[in-house]
């Protein structure tokens, strides 16, 4: 990706057109409408700045082979289509633009750059306009690239001139360079991250495993309990697939603050120059179906009156039925299978079964990786069988079950096992005894001195840990005063429990606060957990509810958070309830409930293992 700012003296700063383009110039009339026109040639284009994604392939000419309006390059003895994910590529961008360069970006061109292929090598073989203008060449000129961006994106006529713009007029270049500055000097793994892209980097799928001689002939199934390391199992699926077999991976998961998460790894881990695992959420990957295949004509109207989940089940039904029985559904298949050689389904025991009934139809049983967690149904309303369902498609399940603990250190493993027992939930985890230690730490409410005893090697500048290795859980009521007490310490927070930050990547000094209920398949060094008697009384009433077959309740916004719970309403709680008891590794700091009942069973347990469990005053 690259982004130019022409200076007042660059020569590049006007351009002469080297011959008619059509449709390339936007007039205005006095109605205020634009219309196209043809750019004649040598006509002058004022430039102001320009964004690209540019692709970088090294084959060469006996390696590539032009189709129709698409270039493939070969990869041993496959064929992978390149051009036709350009306009995604370009898309991509403005998102990473608007996202961490602070800025509208109206315009990205995408290009494909073939550095030891020259013009003569392939433009007898090319009779598309759109391809011929999609390519850089190892003997393309900036005239060349130049005449690709008018090609693509057009130019707006005023007066004698014609404006080629990355974005509004009102665009600030300085301030979209520091803020991107910024972004990538904050892109540095953190301690937690670095061990797991170490573990991302070691090798997975073992040929001798017995569930890997089911790759492409069966769904595979990662299951296990919280902590088990689900997530990561289904990230070094994933880049083995891409690294040994060149199989792209989409990536899919409902959970927002998740998704940035991983984008932020995959950036770290810098998988690939020619590929790389895609991470999207469902409702993302939706709404893209939607728009680049035009399943509706204005989306605008589609969702006019519609309030937020109404839209998302729309999309759901709208695309269910194309790819089932519309007449798009051939095309939408083909297209995405030349993307994507797998679906990676993170939590799929908590998907709709909508959304599940799109995956297996578009790609297979077979091209399915999931991870799917034990009990962990807090999302949708009833468990998503996807193995019942791929049975009915004609294909097994190979399920790789999970026992052990992944992250979690010894006492936090041992302290989480003595919770659910008392709790009576049929929950056990086994330690990992490569992991010994853990602390937790019991308190009343968070106070400068509480997150002073979690920040202790940041404030002391022991320097081991940065700020990104630590993770605060609490309700979106929560939101304001946490964010604000942390930003007392002088530390920038990453706002995923609001709508704040949801959609931006977190950053190495950025200390991550989420809602509870979005905390799965993050981890934390240090962890903190608020507002304990609202996740307590969300999850027993959501639980009674999908028992009841009832709506559940809104997100912790229950009107009994203040009453306490009795010995019936534990019945009702679900072993999904631990889940973010289960996302530290060495140090749990657990805000003590109002409720009797759950702060006396946690007291308890303080009061029976006071080596690793401290009460703080």
């Amino acid at each position: 990706m690259i982004a130019v700012e022409f200076g007042e003296i660059s020569e590049a700063r006007q351009y002469r057109s080297e011959e008619r383009i059509v449709d390339a110039r936007r007039v205005r009339h006095s109605d205020g409408n634009y219309v196209s026109e043809a750019l004649p040639q040598g006509h002058r284009v004022y430039i102001r700045s320009l964004a690209a994604s540019i692709e970088i392939k090294q084959h060469s000419a006996n390696n590539i082979e032009v189709r129709g309006d698409d270039l493939y390059v070969r990869y041993k003895d496959r064929w992978e289509p390149v051009t036709s994910k350009l306009i995604q590529q370009a898309s991509t961008c403005k998102s990473f633009f608007e996202r961490n360069g602070k800025t509208k970006v109206y315009n990205v061109n995408a290009f494909i750059y073939l550095p030891n292929i020259r013009k003569i090598d392939l433009s007898k073989m090319i009779q598309s306009d759109s391809l011929s203008r999609s390519i850089i060449y190892a003997d393309s000129t900036l005239s060349d690239f130049i005449s690709g961006c008018v090609y693509q994106e057009g130019v707006f006529a005023k007066g004698a001139w014609n404006y080629s713009t990355l974005g509004q007029h009102e665009f600030d270049f300085k301030l979209c360079v520091s803020s991107l500055e910024r972004f990538y000097n904050a892109m540095k793994p953190g301690v937690l991250e670095q061990e797991r892209l170490e573990l991302i980097g070691k090798k997975f799928v073992d040929r001798n495993k017995e569930w890997v001689k089911s790759l492409g002939s069966k769904m595979i199934a990662f299951t296990g309990l919280a902590g088990t390391g689900k997530t990561l199992k289904l990230l070094r699926a994933s880049n083995d697939l891409l690294e040994d077999y060149m199989d792209p991976v989409l990536f899919l998961t409902f959970n927002r603050a998740l998704a940035r998460d991983l984008e932020r790894l995959m950036q770290l881990q810098n998988l690939g120059s020619s590929s790389r695992i895609t991470v999207w959420t469902i409702d993302s990957f939706l709404f893209r179906l939607a728009s680049r295949f035009g399943l509706y004509d204005d989306f605008k109207e589609f969702i006019k009156d519609k309030k937020r989940d109404d839209v998302f089940e729309a999309i759901r039904s709208l695309i269910l039925k194309e790819v089932t029985q519309g007449e798009k559904a051939a095309h939408i298949k083909d297209t995405l299978l030349r993307e994507f050689t797998y679906a990676a389904i993170d939590e799929g025991q908590d998907w709709f079964q909508s959304e599940r009934d799109i995956i297996l139809t578009l790609f297979g049983p077979k091209n399915v990786i999931l991870a799917a967690g034990t009990d962990q149904c807090l999302r949708a309303p009833r468990l998503a069988n996807w193995k019942q369902d791929a049975k009915t498609r004609g294909s097994d399940t190979q399920v790789v079950p999970g026992k052990r603990s992944l992250r979690q250190t010894t006492n936090i493993n041992k302290f989480n096992n003595a919770l659910a027992s008392e709790l009576e939930l049929d929950w056990s985890v086994v330690a990992n005894p490569d992991l010994i230690g853990g602390e937790i730490y019991l308190f009343e409410k968070p106070t400068q001195k509480i997150l002073e005893c979690m920040f202790d090697e940041l404030l002391c500048e022991k320097r081991r840990y940065h700020p990104i290795d630590y993770l605060i859980m609490a309700s979106p009521s929560s939101s304001v005063s946490i964010v604000k007490l942390v930003g007392e310490l002088r530390f920038s927070v990453w706002d995923a429990i609001s709508e704040d930050d949801r959609d931006s990547i977190p950053l190495q000094d950025q200390i991550r606060c989420v809602s509870t209920a979005s905390c799965r398949g993050l981890e934390g060094w240090s962890t903190m957990i608020l507002d304990l008697d609202r996740w307590l009384w969300f999850a027993i009433n959501r639980n009674r509810a999908i028992m009841e077959e009832k709506e559940a309740p809104t997100f912790f916004e229950s009107e009994y958070v203040t009453q306490e719970p009795s010995l019936e309403d534990l019945r009702f709680l679900p072993k999904w309830f631990l889940i973010p008891f289960t996302r530290a590794k060495s140090k749990m700091f657990i805000q003590l409930p109002e409720s009797s009942q759950m702060r006396r069973i946690l007291l308890r347990l303080a009061e029976s293992n006071p080596d690793f469990v401290v009460v703080l005053d």
